[in-house]
């Protein structure tokens, strides 16, 4: 009897120290990742001291041994995370039973014939989520697939995510690093978390305390940021980890900020679908100005007469060696461009610049062009120079837009107008400002508003 009570205890404890990891941090990978748009500093002020998302968590599961944590932060926390805050629902226990199938992130394929023992990279499972979605547990509860039915693939449709991006480059600055994550919650999203775990990340308590230096050595793992608080030790944010409730505080635990500058080696943003609206409601509101590197208040703007999109012209006229910066603004989900030509239709992409997102996704996003520690110089092509600004409901191929914008034409803006035409949102639906390039549009069922600010440049 003895014998077997000692076998059994040994057989929990291997049990419960069964603590799978599974995450594969590729550096190229992640600098590859398009990242979230700089905002500007005024929306970083003024975040509240404390944001919790925990209300809207799942259980927390354990993944035992399985190599698939970045299942179970992905589809499990962050995507049902998602819909319950979209949904309004409440309580852990229904919020479970509405839980995403973390196995879904694992089914084999050729490059990886056992994903769940191998592990995998977080973009490829916010990859199939952006173009396969991913089905409830209820309706997919494998936890190593092998295949998947049709049925189960014509559910997971329906639950795509719209985009993802990263939230800093790795070697960003630890208070960019916190600010953008603090940023993200702040707007009711969860946020993936790729981290080194050392031994002492296994024992944490209420708050994981490592006294280990970091290394690459240690084992990648994935977890979900559920929030933060200031206030609590130094400052630290929430994580829900795939361990189980006898891990932790019942699966969670805190993050000081300062470890989780040491320790975390990426972070990813969600962006959801947005709930559908009448064809007839506001979802598209935005602007562009101007401000010289002298004067602290916007150049003003007409709108000019023309019935296919917006058209504005600078009231000031701009000289060579002029330096200006511009303040990108829009209210709600959009994917924005922004193109500048010349008289002899030389063209510059100013947004998004290389390697970052063209996605805007919070209810309000300020953009400074090309930054705010940086100014645009008007170089000595004198003539009538153009700023185009497209906001777009879907991403779109901005190298399409420029090679119009570049064939010989004695009217650029006219071919740029007919070649998204069938896309571009009626100037019936556009509630324009008169004296500043600022807009209000019910796109409907048109995905594009073309914006256009002429400059007379001498």
């Amino acid at each position: 009897m003895f014998r077997f009570y000692s076998l059994l205890l040994i057989f929990l404890s291997i049990v419960e120290a069964a603590k799978g990891q599974g995450l594969i941090f590729d550096s190229l990978e992640y600098q590859s990742t398009p990242l979230k748009a700089e905002l500007m500093n005024r929306d970083y002020s003024g975040l509240p001291k404390s944001v919790s998302l925990k209300a809207y968590c799942p259980s927390a599961n354990n993944q035992g041994d399985y190599g698939t944590c970045v299942g179970w932060a992905t589809a499990w926390a962050a995507r049902t995370m998602i819909e319950a805050i979209q949904n309004q629902w409440r309580g852990q226990e229904y919020i479970t039973k509405n839980s995403f199938a973390p196995g879904f992130c694992f089914l084999p394929s050729e490059q990886d014939t056992d994903p769940c023992k191998s592990g995998t990279i977080m973009t490829k499972a916010l990859n199939l989520l952006r173009e396969t979605g991913v089905p409830k547990y209820s309706d997919f509860s494998e936890v190593c697939p092998k295949n998947v039915t049709e049925d189960v693939l014509k559910k997971a449709q329906k639950n795509k995510i719209k985009d993802y991006t990263k939230l800093f480059a790795h070697d960003a600055p630890g208070f960019q690093k916190i600010q953008s994550i603090k940023k993200t919650l702040s707007q009711n999203l969860p946020v993936l978390v790729a981290l080194r775990t050392p031994p002492s990340f296994k024992e944490a308590g209420a708050c994981w305390l490592p006294d280990e230096v970091y290394s690459e050595n240690y084992t990648g793992h994935a977890v979900c940021v559920v929030g933060y608080d200031d206030a609590k030790w130094g400052g630290a944010f929430e994580i829900q980890n795939s361990w189980g409730e006898s891990w932790g505080e019942k699966g969670f635990t805190y993050v000081r900020y300062k470890d989780a500058v040491d320790w975390f080696l990426g972070a990813y943003e969600i962006t959801p679908y947005p709930k559908v609206l009448n064809p007839s409601d506001i979802n598209m509101e935005g602007s562009l100005s101007f401000i010289l590197a002298d004067g602290r208040e916007p150049l003003s703007a007409r709108k000019l007469p023309n019935s296919n999109f917006l058209h504005y012209k600078l009231d000031k006229t701009m000289y060579s060696g002029s330096r200006y910066r511009m303040h990108l603004a829009n209210k709600g989900q959009a994917y924005v461009y922004v193109f500048a030509t010349d008289e002899y239709n030389n063209v510059s992409l100013l947004f998004p610049s290389s390697g970052t997102s063209a996605i805007l996704p919070y209810t309000e996003n300020n953009v400074a062009l090309p930054s705010e520690r940086h100014w645009i110089q008007l170089d000595n092509t004198v003539g009538t120079d153009f700023v185009y600004v497209l906001y777009c409901k879907e991403s779109i191929d901005f190298t399409q837009v420029k090679r119009e914008l570049m064939k010989p034409s004695s009217n650029p803006r006219e071919r740029l107008n007919a070649f998204l035409q069938d896309k571009l949102i009626s100037p019936h639906s556009i509630i324009a400002e008169s004296h500043q390039a600022s807009f209000k549009a019910a796109s409907g069922q048109q995905s594009i508003l073309l914006m256009l600010i002429e400059m007379t440049h001498r």
